[in-house]
């Protein structure tokens, strides 16, 4: 059974610090009127204190456009990162070099994508990358030399996301042909082929174990799927069914992560099929940002970037903003990020901007 994720984030059971639930709540919040939700979101902006320091250690400039989407390799030696300009960059963020441009120069007879990437993710072994694009495909690229090895066809309309299962073999993606597919990754064969949504999905991300995933969608809807036989196992919403712009399982596999277009991040307890935490204070009402969680010392933190140049920090059990970034990029939107699974780091990208 796989360990909590960090000892004082979360008790001996696995689960966070409870926190009192206001009267006559269950698994959606008290409403709110637009002028009570400003008035409270400028409130908590005026008494955000910054727990602990942190520092810019690099910035990473080479995309001509917005940075969609990082990923930082198992090992943390690695930051992928993928554009609307159609690139792919492999950096060092120890020494905030470049270690490679992956594109038509090194993708071989195959080629590179034809659109925008929207997705990109490292194999478990960090051998491998594969990414997400407009043009309707994946792709799988050696990364130690940015070769094309495979074309995934079957989507029939933009990728906008893709995960590796623990083990490598599978790809699990998700479209806004509102279908998620599972595929093998040494045939580039469909194993499944799942309508999942109503709407465009937005994210899909495999549990620690792969024995299950989740995707995400603009219909409002997160849904929890057996991998092996492709059967739902839960569907997750909240009141007014705003959009999902992400969804993700925490380490221990326990709990989902889910980003709503309502200025909100929630925490889905799956065994308990209930919400237990809200984190509010950034902006996201228009864009698919996605949130991590990071890993800090004896705490564990949620991360997110934010529609107003800044990033925010919350403690996980507490739900308290910690930390608040501001101006960590020259656009205002803060639309990717990314946790480093083995060092106190984390990478951010900007829309319009180019920079990580």
């Amino acid at each position: 059974e796989a360990p909590p994720l960090k000892k004082h984030a979360f008790d001996t059971n696995g689960e966070p610090t409870p926190t009192p639930t206001p009267p006559g709540t269950t698994d959606t919040e008290e409403k709110k009127t637009e002028g009570e939700e400003k008035e409270e979101d400028e409130e908590k902006e005026e008494v955000v204190v910054n727990k602990f320091g942190y520092r810019l250690t690099a910035s990473l400039e080479g995309h001509s456009r917005s940075v969609t989407c990082l990923s930082f390799s198992s090992d943390g030696n690695q930051l992928a990162s993928c554009s609307v300009d159609n690139s792919i960059r492999i950096w060092d963020p120890h020494a905030g070099k470049l270690i490679r441009s992956v594109g038509k120069e090194t993708a071989g007879d195959l080629g590179m994508h034809e659109k925008g990437i929207s997705c990109i993710a490292w194999s478990p072994d960090s051998k491998l990358l594969c990414t997400a694009s407009d043009d309707g495909t994946l792709r799988l690229w050696d990364a130690s030399t940015g070769k094309c090895l495979r074309i995934l066809r079957g989507h029939t309309h933009f990728v906008s996301c893709c995960d590796f299962s623990c083990r490598g073999n599978m790809i699990v993606s998700g479209s806004l042909d509102e279908t998620v597919r599972i595929w093998e990754v040494k045939t580039g064969d469909v194993i499944k082929e799942l309508p999942a949504h109503s709407d465009p999905v937005t994210s899909v991300k495999l549990s620690p174990d792969s024995s299950m995933f989740v995707s995400s969608s603009w219909d409002g809807l997160c849904r929890l799927w057996d991998t092996e036989t492709g059967k739902c196992l839960q569907t997750v919403y909240i009141r007014d069914n705003p959009p999902v712009s992400s969804a993700r399982f925490t380490p221990n596999g326990r709990f989902l992560l889910v980003s709503h277009l309502d200025k909100a991040i929630h925490l889905w307890d799956i065994k308990k099929a209930k919400w237990i935490k809200k984190y509010k204070g950034h902006k996201n009402e228009k864009f698919s940002i996605t949130p991590d969680i990071w890993a800090h010392k004896d705490d564990a933190y949620v991360v997110s970037g934010s529609e107003n140049k800044s990033i925010y920090l919350w403690d996980v059990s507490s739900q308290e903003i910690v930390c608040k970034i501001k101006d960590a990029h020259a656009s205002d939107v803060v639309l990717a990020l990314s946790c480093n699974p083995k060092y106190p780091i984390f990478a951010s990208g900007a829309m319009d901007s180019g920079d990580a």
